[in-house]
């Protein structure tokens, strides 16, 4: 049997008080931060399915942070699954960050901490999966935490008409029939999750290749004082703004990593004695001004080229 909370009877300066304790009574302990200048809607429809607790959520915007004070306050370690109906989020978990658009699915941790900030009013059904159950079948599930699934990929498809079906229907909780029920979304999730795994890795091999075709490039014209992210760009066929992508999955921005690549090779010319003039050096790795290099160079490595050049000669 369902059961139905919502806080139109509630005073209205502590709805929010009292749906941040429903958040944690049925999910988990979070930190929350309302969005909007009045908390005036809200409501959740819960139902067991087994070891399965599925939910249907309509919210005002929201921030809720599963911060490092509330997993040690209050362990929990179930798996969250959201399936996005109406409204826009931004999940941040274990480095990755996805934003969610009505008809996404997303999968998170609640062992681990994240942000999920839904930046304005939202409906969404929300499945609770207990970590042994789901892990038993897909044990690669934590890898996929924040990253979005798309309802219009085929196993995406059929998890959201799964979700939407065991939503609208009202089984008695401690039946056969519940447990069934509730097995049976876990199966499919864990199938979506092993072929989303799947095309990720495809993926991830892909976006390698374009990378060190990228670094390749730039070390092959790294004396082109106008090398910019543009050019980089057009020599390996994609856009700018993929191969902004592409080195940020490494922490740093394409013409930060072209950078420090001239000023490694500088200093690996100038210790090694291949090259006597510190012009020389500057102009071959594209910068178009020596006392740049130079200041450049000492800021980097606590000394000037010119004093690497004088130690050689002793």
């Amino acid at each position: 049997m369902s059961a139905l909370f919502d806080v139109y009877n509630v005073k209205e300066e502590e709805r929010y008080d009292y749906w941040h304790e429903l958040i944690f009574r049925y999910f988990c302990r979070v930190e929350s931060q309302q969005l909007s200048d009045k908390f005036i809607d809200a409501s959740l429809i819960w139902n067991q399915l087994g070891c399965l607790g599925l939910s249907e959520i309509r919210c005002e915007a929201v921030r809720y942070e599963r911060s490092s004070g509330a997993l040690q306050s209050a362990p929990n370690e179930d798996f969250l699954v959201s399936l996005m109906l109406e409204g826009e989020a931004n999940m941040s978990q274990a480095g990755r960050h996805t934003r969610q658009k009505p008809g996404d699915i997303v999968f998170y941790d609640s062992a681990r901490g994240f942000v999920y900030e839904f930046t304005k009013a939202y409906h969404a059904i929300v499945l609770r999966i207990p970590r042994r159950s789901l892990l038993s079948r897909f044990p690669g599930a934590e890898n996929l935490t924040a990253v979005a699934m798309s309802s219009e990929a085929d196993m995406g498809a059929l998890v959201r008409s799964m979700m939407l079906s065991a939503a609208s229907v009202d089984v008695p909780k401690d039946s056969s029939a519940a447990s069934r029920v509730g097995a049976s979304i876990v199966d499919v999730l864990s199938a979506a999750l092993e072929t989303q795994m799947a095309g990720l890795d495809v993926m991830d091999d892909r976006h390698a290749s374009l990378l060190q075709r990228a670094k390749n490039y730039i070390r092959a014209n790294i004396d082109d004082p106008d090398l910019n992210v543009e050019a980089v760009a057009n020599a390996v066929a994609v856009s700018p703004r993929t191969l902004n992508r592409l080195f940020a999955s490494e922490g740093t921005p394409v013409m930060r990593w072209l950078w420090k690549e001239r000023l490694e090779q500088s200093r690996s010319i100038l210790s090694e004695g291949r090259a006597t003039q510190v012009t020389e050096v500057a102009l071959n790795l594209g910068f178009k001004s020596v006392s740049h290099f130079s200041r450049t160079f000492k800021d980097t490595y606590g000394v000037t080229p010119n004093m690497i050049l004088r130690a050689r000669s002793h």
